[in-house]
């Protein structure tokens, strides 16, 4: 997030807040991958084992879930904070903004828990979390950018950009609730 922010204040006179925008949600994806890969890959053969017998696998599944949430929301309002403070303080809607950092947090984390789970048993993690996740990423981050941008430009968001993220959020969910306990099993 350094080099990023380095970047970022090299080429600031051509960055617009439109390009900002993008670029936070880009970042926030790789880290979310990031998040949701390192959260499956301290488990060792003997602790998933040792896990399994302790609690159900959909109580696992919503306690990763939920760990991932709040810290992609901490590390996301972080982030945007620091981002936003060193390069467009002029920006009035960051309130309502750090609302649209919750619900990205929560839909990226949704998206991820299952193809993070896959992965896992693979012998590449990496590469597999990142093809299996991307078709599922990409309309989240476009929804996304879609809503904040609509903030930017201080007009009423309409309701059916909410109603598409929380929507691709829940069918994300529900598939991770319904497959994660056969995947986690093997």
């Amino acid at each position: 997030m350094t080099v990023v922010a380095y970047v970022m204040y090299r080429i600031r006179p051509t960055l617009r807040p439109t390009d900002f925008h993008f670029v936070f949600w880009v970042l926030m994806m790789l880290i979310a991958i990031n998040v949701s890969l390192q959260s499956e890959r301290h488990s060792g053969l003997d602790e998933k084992l040792f896990i399994y017998t302790l609690v159900s696998p959909g109580i696992l599944f919503l306690s990763r879930l939920l760990f991932n949430t709040s810290y992609l929301f901490l590390v996301g309002a972080m982030f945007y904070t620091v981002l936003l403070g060193l390069f467009y303080p002029q920006i009035s809607y960051s309130s309502s903004f750090v609302g649209l950092i919750g619900m990205g947090a929560f839909a990226l984390s949704c998206s991820l828990s299952l193809t993070s789970a896959i992965a896992s048993h693979g012998s590449n993690q990496n590469t597999i979390l990142s093809i299996l996740s991307i078709p599922v990423l990409i309309p989240v981050v476009m929804s996304l950018h879609n809503i904040g941008i609509t903030k930017l430009m201080m007009t009423t968001v309409d309701a059916a950009k909410y109603i598409g993220l929380f929507s691709i959020s829940l069918i994300s969910l529900a598939l991770s609730m319904v497959l994660f306990p056969i995947v986690w099993k093997q």
